[in-house]
């Protein structure tokens, strides 16, 4: 008999936030507060500590440059840092936001800025503008989404995480996950309350005995996984992010 279960992870959903202020520090610090408020859990990543000049609201270290605040981690390197290893191995929340001078080439990129009027048409090719200006008067021709306060890009950012999550999950409103739809398990997990995997529809087992497949419908499939989960993670020398098990047995 052999049994294989693959465990899907999480995609990280990353908003690239460019910052066109010098008030970088008050700009983060207003909106990790606002992320703070709403319960959102998120892993900011910057390229390097002296853009913050030490005026974060939270206590920090050079060393080590993994920054734990109240329900968020900063994650900083001195000179340059490869995203996808970042996101692979310090990021443990749904949602990362990556503080850059420049558009990436994945995730959702946002400007902000003091004044969206003081700027010509460079600033349509963002998904979304921060605008901070006092005065919300009428902003000019405007080609993409604008966002008058920290609250709004809360939202907007959560809404779009929202919708990315739900793509990843099959939709079917089973309620073997505990919840009567999959947008009430995806508010959990970015919430960071649940994870994706408890979904049994987001996990594939597939059973073989004496060679030949068994059907398993959802609810063994979410029994086998629990089981086997709980029983690996039970054991010495299992990494924590379990992406996939393999296990045989033979009888004699």
């Amino acid at each position: 008999m052999s049994l294989n279960l693959k465990v899907k992870s999480l995609k990280k959903i990353v908003f690239n936030l460019t910052i066109l202020s010098n008030d970088v520090a008050e700009i983060i610090n207003n909106l990790a507060q606002k992320l703070l408020i709403k319960g959102v859990p998120v892993t900011f990543i910057a390229s390097n500590n002296d853009m913050f000049s030490g005026k974060l609201s939270f206590k920090f270290k050079v060393k080590p440059q993994i920054v734990i605040g109240k329900d968020y981690i900063v994650v900083f390197e001195k000179i340059s840092y490869d995203i996808d290893k970042i996101l692979t191995s310090y990021v443990k929340t749904p949602i990362a936001i990556v503080l850059s001078p420049l558009k990436w080439r994945y995730g959702h990129n946002i400007v902000v800025v003091k004044n969206y009027n003081t700027y010509g048409k460079e600033l349509d090719s963002y998904e979304a503008i921060i605008n901070l200006c006092s005065n919300k008067g009428e902003m000019g021709r405007c080609k993409t989404t604008i966002l008058r306060s920290y609250e709004d890009a809360v939202e907007w950012m959560f809404n779009k995480a929202l919708d990315s999550l739900l793509r990843e999950l099959p939709g079917a409103n089973c309620g073997l996950c505990g919840y009567s739809l999959c947008k009430e398990l995806a508010e959990n997990v970015l919430y960071g309350r649940e994870d994706i995997s408890k979904c049994p529809l987001a996990i594939d087992v597939k059973l073989l005995v004496n060679n030949n497949a068994i059907r398993l419908s959802p609810y063994p499939k979410s029994v086998i996984k629990e089981v086997i989960l709980a029983l690996v993670r039970s054991l010495k020398g299992v990494p924590e992010d379990i992406k996939e098990v393999r296990l045989e047995v033979k009888l004699k």
